[in-house]
């Protein structure tokens, strides 16, 4: 089992729900990373779908020290039903990950696992731009 995640959106640092984080404890941001494929804005949260021939998916990569436990807490959080996955917003799988460096990594990744219709693209691949949106809006 990898014991390496990807996260692209709100499980990203600084992005993490409060009560998401004692979740991610044991888990240490190892590097900025990006992935293949398509992200999307549905409205509280992100969701990437992976694709060879897509663009870059601005994200971490993440070590996980307990990657069995980690993942099952994770998976709840995220909504996963592994006797019915077809109801599932999100589903687990692995990707490669491409390192600043060069390095490639395997690693889990969530991807989304409904229908994209109403979604926004994301067309530059990172969850900052929409998720700081809100905040600047405020401000004003």
């Amino acid at each position: 089992m990898s014991k390496y995640l990807f996260v692209y959106g709100s499980l990203r640092s600084g992005f993490t729900p409060t009560e998401v984080q004692p979740s991610l404890n044991g888990i240490t941001l190892i590097s900025p990373a990006t992935v293949r494929g398509w992200l999307y804005d549905l409205g509280e949260y992100s969701g990437v779908q992976l694709a060879e021939d897509g663009g870059l998916v601005v994200g971490e990569l993440l070590e996980m020290s307990d990657a069995p436990t980690q993942l099952r807490v994770l998976d709840s959080y995220e909504g996963i039903d592994e006797h019915d996955l077809s109801q599932c917003l999100f589903v687990r799988t692995k990707c490669r990950t491409a390192l600043p460096d060069g390095q490639s990594v395997e690693a889990w990744i969530y991807v989304y696992n409904q229908s994209l219709t109403n979604a926004r693209l994301i067309e530059s691949g990172d969850y900052a731009e929409v998720a700081r949106r809100p905040l600047e809006t405020e401000a004003i």
